[in-house]
């Protein structure tokens, strides 16, 4: 097992790893209990993702089964340098990086419409606000273009320039649902910058915004797999209200 010692210095902790350094790499040490095949999947889509031309961070190779070394970059969050209001146009800067992902397709990569069906097995709701998940999810055009799908501010690095990382929930789907993953996260964590974010995407006639809040009712869904934040079940109920009217009795 891959080891943290002295010379390493800590520069990240999740639920699942601790990120480190010796100066030159960056080593991301996985908990014990975490299964060697959850880490060989990561790493497999990340070599996936290092095929294309996009700022990102690269994948080396797997140590002693519990350990990926990959690039270190030594520059700070976009969500530090917002918070520290040394960056003001953040929002703007996201949306950008989001639409060149966009533009890259047919990746060897899950289907993100054919995962939703299975992560919302395991989640517990009603029937009625799952009978509409289905119908929308029906009613937005499958397509196969890339998408991040934890795409926050967090998750930008600044280091003369900007780099995209942790990519391990990359499928290939709509893009609509890369930008509504997105706004239920800030709506959970960062609501005004979430704002700002949807109003944003809806006037940039590049992106098609036809069934955002479809999207978004969808996205809200697959998030209570991770945390069942009381905005986003509030959200979910108020899209329901909105959207059942829409698309089940578009006469009342």
């Amino acid at each position: 097992m891959f080891k943290i010692n002295e010379s390493h210095t800590i520069i990240g902790k999740g639920k699942q790893a601790i990120v480190v350094t010796d100066g030159i790499f960056a080593y991301k040490v996985f908990n014990e209990e975490y299964p060697i095949s959850w880490i060989q999947y990561e790493f497999d889509i990340q070599t996936e993702i290092n095929k294309i031309e996009l700022p990102i961070v690269m994948y080396h190779s797997i140590i002693e089964s519990n350990c990926i070394k990959m690039d270190y970059i030594k520059g700070s969050t976009l969500g530090y340098l917002l918070q520290t209001k040394q960056l003001k146009n953040g929002v703007e800067v996201l949306i950008d990086l989001q639409k060149q992902i966009h533009r890259y397709h047919d990746l060897n990569l899950p289907s993100f419409k054919e995962d939703s069906f299975r992560v919302l097995n395991h989640i517990e709701l009603s029937n009625e606000i799952k009978e509409l998940f289905h119908l929308l999810i029906q009613k937005i055009e499958d397509k196969n273009n890339l998408l991040h799908l934890d795409f926050h501010f967090l998750n930008i690095m600044f280091d003369y320039q900007y780099y995209i990382i942790d990519w391990v929930s990359a499928k290939a789907g709509n893009p609509i649902y890369d930008y509504a993953r997105s706004y239920v996260i800030m709506h959970e964590y960062v609501f005004r910058l979430g704002a700002k974010y949807k109003t944003l995407i809806m006037k940039d006639k590049s992106i098609d915004t036809t069934y955002l809040d479809e999207a978004i009712y969808i996205m809200s869904i697959l998030r209570l797999k991770e945390d069942r934040n009381p905005r986003t079940l509030l959200l979910i109920n108020d899209l329901y209200d909105v959207l059942s009217k829409k698309h089940i009795n578009p006469t009342d």
